[in-house]
């Protein structure tokens, strides 16, 4: 069976959360986990609203007990 074509709202979904999780992980000192809860709500034309729901849970990678070190250096 061929994989069904995703739909609009489904691309923006996968593609919200994907670019979530990325900017979290990549973002955030973490040392063993890090948790993502979210719900974002989009409306489109002020009739259609697309909800979004996130909840990852992400484990470190590393196994010598250091620190993630984010992707995104913060301005002081």
């Amino acid at each position: 069976m061929l994989p069904r074509k995703m739909s609009q709202q489904e691309h923006i979904q996968a593609v919200l959360k994907n670019t979530i999780v990325l900017l979290c992980q990549s973002g955030l000192h973490y040392q063993s986990e890090l948790n993502i809860e979210a719900l974002v709500a989009i409306t489109v034309d002020q009739s259609e609203v697309l909800l979004v729901s996130i909840k990852e849970s992400i484990l470190a990678n590393n196994t010598n007990g250091q620190l993630n070190t984010p992707l995104i250096q913060y301005l002081t």
